[in-house]
C-alpha cells in the first residue's frame, strides 16, 4: 500500500466565494489513498470556510488571520510606491515568521496555495525541502514597467513544482516558468446542477416572486464585479416586469456593523462613498418594486434555477465563474467584454458589453429576457461549452492525474519511502 504524504492546503478567506468553491472542488478531487491533507482557514471574519473544509472530512487548523495577501492583481491595481503598496510588503514580512512556524510544525511533504497572493510562501517550503503547489485564480494588473508582475514570475518560477491556471490566457502569460505547468478549468457541481429544482420551486424556496422576470447579479457590494453597473443598468430596462436579484446586497439594506480594528475601520471608511451611490440606485429601484435583494448563497444553484438571465458586468478583467454555472442552467449570459475572457465568453455563446456601457447593458437585459433563436443558440452553445469543458466530473481527472504525478516526484525526492 502506497504511503501517504502530507498536503497542507492554505486558503486565504473565511467567508465563501469564488476561490473558496475551487477550493473546495480541488480538494475532493486531490486523491485521499495518497496524500494526507490539512487545511488552514482563518476565522477571523467567518467560520463559514472552516466548517465546510471539515465537512470534506479534512483536518482544519484554524488561524486567526489570513496570510497576508499580496494585493496585485486585476481590480486591486496600486502604484507600486503607493502606501498600500507598501502596506501590502509590510504585511508580507510581518507574517512570514509565522507561516514558518506553521511549516515547521506540520512538516509536510507538499504545500499548496490557493491563490497567486500568496506566492511569497513558495520560497519558505522550498527552503524547507517541500514541494510548492500554487493554484493561480487570479488575472495578472495592468502595471508601467510590470515591476512586481515580473517579481511574481519570478517567485513561481524559482520556487514551485507546479503552477495550476484557470485558463488557457493565464497560462500564456506565464509561458516562460519553468516550473510545471498547467490548466484545470474551475468546476460546477455537475450532480447538484442536474438535480436543481424548477423555475418556480427555486423561486418558492428564495422567496422570490413568480410573476417577475429576474436578472441575477452575484456579484455582491464589489465595484470590481460592477454593483453599481448592474443598479444603474436595471434603471434604464423599460419592461415593467422585469427585475434584478442582488446576491450579497445586504449592505444595500442597513449599514455592516462597525468592525473592531483602526485598520477594518479606515476600509469600511473608505468603501462608504461607494455604497452609498448603489444605495442611492437601490432605493429608486427598490421604490417601483423592480430588486430584490439576497444574501451570499451557499447554494448558488438555486439562484441560477430561479433567474431569466445572469447580468456579470465586471470592470476589470478577472476570472468570471458565473458565466458557466449559468450555463449549466441555460441561463443567458450577459457579461462585459474583456479579452482577458474571451475563452469563455466570446459572442457566441452570450452577450458582450462594452466596459461600463449602461444603456448597452440595459438593452442586452431586453434582449435575453426577450428570447428568441439567437438567445436560444447562444444559451445552447455556452450549455455544450461547459459540460465538456467545467463539469466537476471532467475536472476532477484532471486534478486526480496532476496530483498523482506530483505523488510520484515526491517519491522520487524522497528515495526510500514505499510509493509502491
Amino acid at each position: 500500500m502506497a504511503e501517504k504524504k502530507k498536503l497542507l492546503f492554505l486558503h486565504h478567506c473565511g467567508t465563501i466565494g469564488g476561490a473558496g468553491l475551487s477550493a473546495l472542488q480541488a480538494l475532493r478531487a486531490i486523491p485521499r489513498e495518497l496524500f494526507d491533507i490539512t487545511v488552514y482557514c482563518h476565522t477571523s471574519d467567518s467560520r463559514e470556510m472552516a466548517e465546510l473544509f471539515g465537512g470534506l472530512g479534512l483536518r482544519v487548523l484554524e488561524g486567526g488571520s489570513s496570510p497576508a495577501i499580496y494585493a496585485h492583481y486585476s481590480g486591486a491595481e496600486k502604484p507600486l510606491l503607493s502606501r498600500r503598496s507598501l502596506q501590502t510588503l509590510l504585511l508580507v514580512l510581518r507574517d512570514r515568521p509565522k507561516i514558518e512556524a506553521l511549516l515547521e510544525r506540520e512538516r509536510p511533504d507538499v504545500v499548496v496555495v490557493n491563490s497567486m497572493t500568496l506566492f511569497w510562501i513558495g520560497r519558505l517550503a522550498k527552503a524547507r525541502g517541500m514541494a510548492a503547489v500554487c493554484f493561480f485564480r487570479e488575472t495578472y494588473a495592468r502595471e508601467w514597467l510590470g515591476v512586481r508582475n515580473a517579481i511574481i514570475r519570478r517567485q513561481l518560477s524559482r520556487y514551485f513544482d507546479l503552477v495550476c491556471f484557470i485558463s488557457n490566457h493565464d497560462l500564456m502569460q506565464n509561458a516562460a516558468l519553468a516550473c510545471e505547468k498547467a490548466v484545470v478549468y474551475d468546476s460546477f457541481d455537475d450532480g447538484r446542477y442536474a438535480a436543481l429544482p424548477s423555475r418556480s420551486e427555486a423561486r418558492r424556496a428564495l422567496g422570490l416572486p413568480q410573476d417577475r422576470a429576474l436578472v441575477l447579479y452575484v456579484g455582491g457590494m464589489s465595484k470590481l464585479k460592477g454593483a453599481h453597473v448592474a443598479l444603474s443598468a436595471m434603471a434604464r430596462v423599460s419592461r415593467e416586469d422585469a427585475a434584478l436579484v442582488f446576491v450579497g446586497g445586504e449592505a444595500l439594506l442597513a449599514d455592516p456593523p462597525v468592525p473592531a480594528g483602526c485598520r477594518a475601520r479606515l476600509r469600511r471608511l473608505f468603501r462608504l462613498p461607494y455604497l452609498r451611490r448603489c444605495r442611492r440606485r437601490y432605493r429608486a429601484l427598490a421604490v417601483a418594486g423592480r430588486v430584490c435583494v439576497l444574501p451570499v448563497q451557499q447554494d448558488i444553484g438555486l439562484c441560477y434555477a430561479a433567474a431569466d438571465a445572469l447580468l456579470a458586468p465586471s470592470t476589470r478583467p478577472h476570472q468570471l465563474r458565473p458565466i458557466y454555472e449559468a450555463g449549466a442552467c441555460r441561463v443567458p449570459v450577459i457579461t462585459t467584454a474583456f479579452d482577458a475572457v474571451r475563452e469563455f465568453a466570446d459572442g457566441e455563446n452570450s452577450l458582450l458589453i462594452a466596459n461600463g456601457d449602461v444603456a448597452g447593458f440595459a438593452a442586452a437585459i431586453e434582449a435575453a429576457l426577450g428570447g428568441g433563436p439567437e438567445i436560444e443558440a447562444r444559451v445552447g452553445e455556452n450549455y455544450a461549452r461547459v459540460m465538456a469543458r467545467n463539469s466537476e466530473s471532467v475536472v476532477r481527472r484532471q486534478y486526480r492525474a496532476l496530483f498523482a504525478r506530483l505523488y510520484g516526484r515526491v517519491c522520487e525526492k524522497n528515495a526510500g519511502g514505499d510509493c509502491q
